[in-house]
């Protein structure tokens, strides 16, 4: 199951795990003593650079090309760099567009992650701009790199296969082990160059696989070893395959030096780095590195199947009344927004808390004890319900709600004739009854302004 580097572009993606997935590596077999990288460094990726090179970057139809800030670390320095990106590297073209800095979009709780498609507002990172209209991928690269360095002209063979000198070195080198698979042979410069990866049959607990740049008579080695058992999390796409890295080459100008920058989308992660020349081995640097996860629900628009279900629950599993309209604030500024929802013409209104994607009920203005429209008001820093008891008009209960970031508290206070009994209900726990519970009156008395004004709500009508 081979995922192409457009594969973030689809509308879902999996989560798993990030980087070159080598958390299994430990003594390497006895074939790998006459290798000529002898060293585990060569399976150690470096820690990601603040500056990089180069980086990521996706281009859309419908709008600007995007690049994902996987950390917000050193924010300001990082903007700086990144306003220096003139030019993008388009991989399904071969060829260099040019690209400009526009701003920099603080997302909504998602840096470091592709996710759905339709969210991609909610993504911490760069937005450019470019004459380049298509869906593509690519990489960055400032004017001096551009104008310094051309990319390499790539010939893929259909059915990757070694020729006889590449096998004899690897026979030579590997003795022990037999290949199980080519991963990929490309060509470079008209037979100037050639990348090849392979992967070789487990080996005790350990399996090795190579990736090899082969200059002339010259072999540049990467070793990464990973779990020997079908089931490996080393790399894995399916029953432990190992995931060889897609290669972007630049070549200088004077064709004095190869630089190998890589991809590597596997099902667990989605990489980017450069593969650095030291003595007969390339060693990756990792750039970034970003989870790719499935998404069901969106960080700043609530899942209209999750609100109607929400909604249901909060009116009795009425099927008769749904929400028309949804308006999303933030009363108390504590960064955690109120989903406030209406149907106008039942009369109905209920208040969500809305956190990462998650729809939690605050209240209503409907009550399951009395099975009627109650009154609801809505201030700054919570909810308010009162009703009269059906049974018996002597009876009045109001209920407060304060928002919260943490688990939701409703404070109720029930006076009947000259009897006040104040209650405190949790969900999960057992409710709190008291004649002089005292927590009602001090969230009472946080409840601030009340909105009267619920057209000034910025309402977006939800979509059948």
């Amino acid at each position: 199951m081979r995922l192409n580097k457009n594969l973030y572009l689809a509308s879902l993606l999996l989560l798993c795990s990030c980087g070159n997935g080598n958390q299994n590596q430990g003594n390497e077999p006895s074939a790998k003593e006459n290798a000529i990288d002898s060293t585990a460094e060569n399976t150690k990726e470096t820690p990601n650079l603040v500056q990089p090179e180069t980086a990521f970057i996706s281009f859309y139809k419908n709008a600007n090309p995007f690049h994902v800030v996987d950390t917000e670390e050193n924010i300001d320095a990082t903007i700086e760099h990144f306003k220096k990106f003139t030019h993008a590297y388009l991989f399904s073209e071969g060829k260099f567009v040019e690209v400009k800095f526009k701003e920099f979009q603080k997302g909504e709780n998602n840096a470091g992650a592709f996710v759905a498609d339709n969210y991609r507002d909610e993504w911490t990172g760069f937005v450019y701009e470019s004459k380049y209209k298509n869906e593509a991928a690519g990489l960055l690269f400032n004017d001096e790199y551009v104008n310094g360095h051309r990319p390499a002209k790539v010939v893929s063979q259909e059915s990757p296969k070694l020729s006889a000198s590449e096998s004899e070195f690897v026979k030579a080198h590997y003795p022990n082990l037999k290949i199980k698979r080519v991963c990929q042979s490309v060509n470079l410069e008209d037979g100037d160059a050639k990348i090849f990866s392979v992967q070789f049959e487990p080996s005790g607990e350990k399996t090795l696989a190579l990736n090899v740049f082969e200059k002339g008579d010259k072999y540049y080695i990467n070793e990464e070893w990973g779990n020997g058992d079908q089931y490996s999390t080393w790399n894995v796409d399916d029953e432990g395959e190992y995931h060889y890295p897609d290669f972007t080459i630049m070549v200088a100008n004077d064709r004095s030096s190869y630089d190998l920058f890589f991809t590597r989308g596997a099902i667990e992660s989605f990489a980017v780095g450069k593969y650095e020349f030291k003595q007969d081995s390339i060693i990756p640097a990792t750039y970034a590195c970003y989870y790719q996860t499935v998404d069901y629900q969106s960080k700043r628009v609530p899942d209209k199947w999750v609100l109607k279900y929400q909604w249901k629950s909060c009116f009795d599993g009425d099927d008769n009344c749904m929400p028309k309209e949804y308006a999303l604030t933030d009363l108390n500024n504590d960064g955690i927004k109120e989903l406030i929802c209406r149907d106008k013409a039942s009369n109905r209104i209920a208040v969500f808390k809305f956190e990462n994607g998650s729809i939690e009920p605050y209240d209503c203005n409907y009550s399951s004890e009395s099975k009627r429209a109650i009154s609801l008001k809505i201030y700054q820093n919570g909810v308010a319900t009162t009703y009269t008891a059906a049974e018996d008009l002597s009876t009045t209960t109001t209920t407060i709600t304060p928002f919260t970031s943490l688990i939701i508290n409703h404070y109720r206070e029930t006076q009947k004739m000259k009897t006040t009994i104040h209650e405190k209900v949790t969900y999960g726990k057992a409710t709190q009854t008291g004649k002089d519970l005292d927590e009602y009156e001090a969230e009472k008395a946080k409840l601030g302004k009340e909105i009267t004004n619920y057209e000034s709500f910025d309402w977006k009508k939800i979509q059948e």
